[in-house]
């Protein structure tokens, strides 16, 4: 016995070809060192039209005949969404020179963006604001559809302590996020020019020039 080995010996096939092992229990890494597979690459067994992993401190039952394979190791591709809302967060942060954090709220079904502190056009009664968009997460979602409306800090107002119009500070269905501190300002977007990538076509950074429009215009009326 050699570590906790069991001795036997079975044949089994290695990437098509028959090796006889001299054990009828090992672990991964052992018939690894012995059929000389590197220690980082994947070892699977297949059969009966399955395909099961095998993990590295794994205890193997050997069979006469098992098929066995090496492949290299692998990681789960991001959803294209993901890979977006990456980038476009990078040029946000860099176009507002401040923290911009992305991720998914389950619960509302949407992908959300929150810049730390957005600029607000004078006329306000604050100089900058969190910022957050949302993007839907169901087909076709985004970027083929564009945000709807915009979220911005509570207790906003006017420079004459008014509430500007088309933001709206308590709870709706358009707005879920209430509880954690957010308004919802009304607008819907009536052209967009969507792209696969993010230096074509309409983007958030882009939106979020369409924002600072708005809330110029907004403390005008």
């Amino acid at each position: 016995t050699q570590g906790d080995t069991t001795m036997g010996q079975h044949t089994v096939k290695v990437n098509g070809e028959s090796v006889t092992l001299p054990w009828d229990q090992a672990t991964v890494g052992q018939i690894k060192q012995f059929v000389g597979i590197p220690q980082e690459r994947n070892l699977t067994v297949r059969e009966d039209g399955q395909s099961q992993m095998l993990r590295g401190n794994e205890v193997v039952n050997l069979r006469e005949g098992m098929n066995l394979f090496d492949a290299p190791r692998f990681r789960w591709g991001a959803p294209p969404i993901v890979r977006r809302l990456q980038q476009e967060s990078t040029m946000l942060s860099a176009a507002f020179g401040c923290n911009v954090d992305w991720g998914q709220d389950v619960r509302a079904d949407m992908w959300w963006v929150r810049v730390s502190k957005f600029p607000l056009p004078s006329g306000w009664n604050h100089a900058a604001t969190q910022t957050m968009v949302t993007v839907p997460n169901q087909a076709p979602g985004y970027p083929v559809l564009p945000p709807d409306g915009f979220y911005l800090d509570r207790r906003l107002r006017d420079r004459h302590g008014c509430t500007p119009g088309h933001y709206f500070e308590e709870r709706s269905n358009l707005n879920p996020f209430v509880d954690k501190g957010w308004a919802w300002f009304c607008i819907h977007v009536e052209q967009w020019s969507p792209s696969l990538t993010v230096f074509d076509g309409d983007s958030l950074v882009k939106y979020l020039g369409l924002v600072y429009d708005v809330l110029s215009q907004a403390v005008r009326q």
